[in-house]
């Protein structure tokens, strides 16, 4: 049996972080329900080529073993079917735009009233603590050289203790 048997997990992520973060846990055996767009679904689908079965091969690689479900966001019945699959949830990972759980009444204080035991994660690709470039996506402003700048300038490595 593999050690995280039993735990489901649902997925409100798009692109690499947050299914990578998911894909780890499905690999250990978490049930992994992952959550995405009714048009076009998640943007890895069209990352190619190459292609298998019409969607891009970096889809696959980190979505195998995941169930799917479409879920409209912007449909007020739909986010609180959502709600009631994050309710008999273990964990939520989520890597939306910063703000855009929150608007949805899907951020992490009101989930975890609603489920104590979730754990809630955030998959963010600069963290959700750092406010610079807070609403550029994120695929955006890792490829862009003024944050990679951004980046290295401003890193403080750990210090060893002792």
């Amino acid at each position: 049996m593999l050690p995280l048997a039993g735990i489901r997990v649902i997925e409100v992520a798009q692109n690499l972080a947050g299914p990578y973060c998911a894909a780890i846990l499905a690999h250990l055996g978490a049930d992994v329900i992952k959550v995405e767009r009714p048009q076009g679904g998640d943007d890895t689908r069209g990352w190619g080529p190459p292609f298998l079965d019409g969607s891009g091969a970096s889809f696959h690689a980190v979505n195998l073993g995941k169930r799917s479900v479409t879920v409209d966001l912007k449909d007020a019945d739909a986010v609180a079917r959502l709600v009631t699959l994050i309710d008999g949830a273990d964990i939520l990972v989520e890597n939306l735009r910063p703000g855009s759980m929150d608007a949805l009444g899907l951020d992490g204080p009101t989930l975890t009233r609603r489920n104590p035991k979730l754990i809630y994660c955030s998959a963010a690709p600069t963290g959700r603590a750092i406010r610079v470039f807070e609403t550029t996506p994120g695929a955006t402003r890792i490829a862009t050289k003024s944050s990679l700048r951004w980046r290295a300038s401003s890193y403080n490595a750990p210090k060893a203790n002792g």
